[in-house]
This record gives structure tokens, sequence and C-alpha cells, in this order.
């Protein structure tokens, strides 16, 4: 979920990009493949185009500056 469009989220695994992704402003369930790994620790690294503040934007008082708001991350 994003406060406001446009915003992109690029995926990296061990600093291999996996993807680039539109985030919608609703909430929305993203799913990637990012290969076979085993006995291996995952650096997972999600970047964002956009920051927003929910102050500027009339949404909220809150004046931090924000990308996404992230519910859960799975790894199956």
């Amino acid at each position: 979920l994003t406060l406001k469009k446009p915003q992109t989220m690029t995926v990296y695994v061990n600093e291999k990009k996996i993807s680039d992704q539109s985030i919608n402003m609703q909430w929305d369930e993203y799913v990637f493949r990012i290969g076979s790994y085993k006995n291996e620790v995952l650096n997972i690294k999600l970047a964002f185009d956009h920051l927003y503040n929910p102050k500027t934007l009339g949404l909220s008082l809150d004046e931090r500056d924000l990308a996404v708001d992230v519910r859960k991350i799975s790894l199956e």
C-alpha cells in the first residue's frame, strides 16, 4: 500500500535485481520468484522510487517521509 502514485518497488536478492513492481494505493499481494537457494543467507532489499509525507498530503499529522506500508513478508 502506498500513500500516492506513482510508486515502484524494486526487489533485490543478494544484490541481484529480481523485479520491478508498481505498487497500488490499496492492499494487495505481490509474489516474486527469486529462484532456488539452499543453505544460504538471503539478503532481501526492497527499494522505492518515492517518499510521501502524510502531513503534506493532508492525510494525517504524521510528518515522516514514507514509501509503503508492508504487512507481511513470507518465504515459501
